[in-house]
């Protein structure tokens, strides 16, 4: 029995649904934090799918052309990345 057979069961359908109602909420609060705190632009996958299930928990990132700009959104997220560990 797999890990997700696993959880299935223990959680139930219901519970499976909220947790990945939980996880969604989750990539969409990082996404709008990594814009609003690092300039750094993301989606939630979730968002391409049909089934919005299906890329539950994890961002999409969008790469632009210019090489400064990357290197300011890296800069951008390890500042960020250093708040949190404090």
């Amino acid at each position: 029995m797999s890990d997700d057979d696993n959880r299935r069961t223990a959680l139930g359908d219901q519970g499976e649904r909220r947790v990945r109602r939980r996880q969604q909420a989750l990539a969409c609060h990082l996404a709008g934090g990594l814009v609003r705190d690092a300039g750094v632009a993301a989606m939630p996958l979730s968002s391409y799918y049909g089934k919005s299930e299906d890329g539950v928990g994890l961002l999409r990132f969008v790469f632009c052309k210019r090489r400064e700009t990357l290197d300011g959104g890296v800069r951008g997220v390890l500042a960020t990345q250093a708040l949190t560990d404090r």
